[in-house]
């Protein structure tokens, strides 16, 4: 087949034969592109039939061992109403799939081709009536275009941002209960208070050297006068030695007044110094105390700054709780704009609710499970319009004849697995059987 054939926009499964796969040794139907009925007990092969259909068409494996154990090989032929044929084949030494055109040639890669020509196949309708919530929704909006992975990225990022500020408000409220005991204080210069300490220690030091300076000055003084009374006492022995003595006494009068003015000028010193010394304030007792009164300014400071971040934190959760706000009504307002395959289906918070009520077989007939699964299969849209049914032995007449009908309106066909009391067997659905 050339790479530049057109391939068709319908394409339905004209022919199927089975040798050797799982429970059956032998099978055929032609549907022609009409929708089959594979009605049988359990365990007669209804299953296998549709799942050698599936198995072929999609390119998957097959679950379990395919070969039958009577057989040495399994082979499936699918003829398509677009004029090719699927032959997939299960030997001792593996599995090989051919694709042959409508000319009979061999096509190259047919994985490959037959992923480009089957394109997506229709799931059964009961498989959306028994995925979970969460992915209900997901599915329809996939199906429906509804991307929110832009809302969902804000929404991470807006979440990140609140886990982030809940984490920060729990510090800032713990650091606070640690302060709750704090008072306001007024701080206290330490290192003024020390200058204070070493100007004032400094002034006593020099009224002690003073008053030191002072005693010597007195001790000078008494020998001075005790040189004079012991001259007075040898003046009338030291008459020839008058002149001498006059000079001697003349200086000793001279250091005397020195030394007087020098006490004067030390006492004047001791009392200036003594005064200020008396109006300077120890501040001995502040230093003392100069660690607990700024351990408490410093704590007050932090409880006002904590107070503040509080507030800042919390203008920014509500911030926060808006952005979260707005996400969840901008994806509401998609969801709501929504078209659904089926009248009656909606979304709800956690997943798809049909006429109000969730979408599961404990709350919907069997005959609405079938209803919306077709609508849903239906606007998938694929290319091979096949669409297969379980439990179909669920559907009662009226319901089973609407089925029908809204498959074939679409120009689907359908394969319905059916159990009933009897031997395996394939029924075509004929035209009339649907108008009726």
């Amino acid at each position: 087949m050339s790479a530049a054939t057109e391939l068709p926009d319908s394409i339905k499964v004209e022919t199927i034969a089975i040798d050797g796969y799982k429970g059956l040794v032998q099978f055929r139907v032609d549907p022609e592109g009409k929708s089959v009925e594979f009605s049988g007990k359990n365990g007669q092969g209804k299953s296998s039939a549709i799942e050698a259909l599936w198995v072929t068409l999609t390119g998957k494996d097959a679950p379990g061992v395919a070969i039958n154990k009577k057989c040495v090989s399994a082979s499936i032929v699918v003829g398509l109403t677009s004029g090719h044929t699927a032959k997939l084949k299960w030997t001792g030494t593996g599995k090989k799939l051919v694709v042959e055109g409508p000319d009979g040639e061999p096509v190259k890669a047919p994985a490959r081709f037959l992923e480009t020509l089957i394109g997506e196949i229709s799931c059964d309708p009961f498989d959306f009536a028994r995925q979970r919530p969460g992915e209900q929704k997901r599915f329809l909006q996939d199906l429906q275009g509804l991307d929110f992975s832009d809302i969902d990225r804000r929404k991470d990022v807006a979440l990140a941002e609140k886990r982030n500020l809940d984490a920060e408000g729990v510090q800032i409220q713990r650091n606070l209960d640690d302060l709750v005991d704090a008072k306001k204080s007024d701080r206290v210069d330490v290192g003024e208070l020390l200058r204070a300490q070493e100007h004032r220690a400094s002034r006593t030091q020099a009224v002690q050297k003073a008053q030191s300076t002072m005693d010597g000055v007195d001790r000078e003084i008494l020998g001075h006068r005790q040189a004079l009374e012991s001259i007075g006492a040898e003046r009338a022995e030291l008459l020839r030695k008058l002149d001498a003595l006059k000079v001697s006494e003349t200086k000793n009068m001279e250091r005397l007044d020195a030394t007087q003015e020098r006490k004067a000028a030390g006492s004047k010193l001791i009392e200036d110094l003594t005064t200020e010394v008396a109006g300077l304030e120890d501040p001995t007792d502040a230093i003392r105390n100069a660690g607990e009164t700024n351990k408490a300014a410093d704590a007050w400071d932090r409880r006002i700054k904590l107070l503040d971040d509080q507030k800042t934190l919390a203008t920014a959760l509500g911030a926060n709780g808006q952005t979260l706000k707005d996400l969840e009504n901008e994806r509401e307002q998609r969801l709501f704009a929504a078209k659904f395959p089926v009248e009656g289906l909606s979304f709800s918070a956690d997943g798809v609710l049909f006429n109000g009520l969730p979408f599961d077989e404990s709350n919907q007939c069997t005959s609405d499970i079938i209803k919306v699964g077709v609508g849903i299969a239906i606007a998938q849209n694929p290319r091979t319009k096949i669409i297969r049914i379980g439990s179909g032995e669920r559907l009662d007449t009226e319901s089973r004849a609407q089925v029908l009908k809204t498959i074939a309106s679409y120009g689907f066909q359908a394969f319905i697995e059916v159990v009933k009391d009897e031997e395996l067997k394939a029924l075509v659905i004929e035209e009339s059987e649907v108008e009726a």
